[in-house]
């Protein structure tokens, strides 16, 4: 059913800004970002593949004919897997962080916040809680004025 893609195209749309926006919201706070702007890129990407396969079955033949601009987005969509970091390497980067192997957000460069491994009062990650960062996340965007 075409309005059923339709709506499921609509709905990955609406995430992937949702995503994109939470992302440089977070970099533009100076805040730790790494982690959630591959999230956004991944999400992004696979939304825009997503996207250009489905209006490809929409339009059916005429996706082949240059009048239409299908075949072309198609194209364009396969390139956000290989450029600027693949989705395997993204896909690897947000797993290490979900198992807790790696932080994702553990390079701070010219944000100037605190050091994880030299902050006592910061516990390294272990428990039940799968991505503590989340809930650091929230109490810092929680903590931020709204604009």
């Amino acid at each position: 059913m075409i309005q059923s893609d339709i709506a499921e195209m609509a709905v990955a749309i609406e995430a992937s800004r949702a995503l994109v926006y939470k992302a440089a919201m977070l970099m533009d706070n100076s805040m730790p970002h790494n982690r959630f702007a591959a999230i956004a890129k991944f999400h992004a990407s696979q939304t825009a593949k997503m996207c250009a396969d489905k209006a490809v079955l929409i339009f059916g033949g005429h996706s082949l004919a240059e009048e239409y601009p299908v075949s072309y987005n198609r194209v364009y969509a396969d390139l956000f897997f290989t450029g600027e970091g693949s989705a395997n390497v993204q896909k690897i980067m947000i797993a290490e962080d979900a198992l807790g192997y790696k932080l994702a957000d553990r390079h701070q460069g010219k944000t100037r916040l605190r050091d994880i491994r030299k902050d006592d009062s910061v516990t390294q990650r272990s428990g039940p809680e799968p991505c503590p960062s989340w809930s650091s996340t929230r109490s810092l965007m929680a903590s931020q004025p709204s604009p």
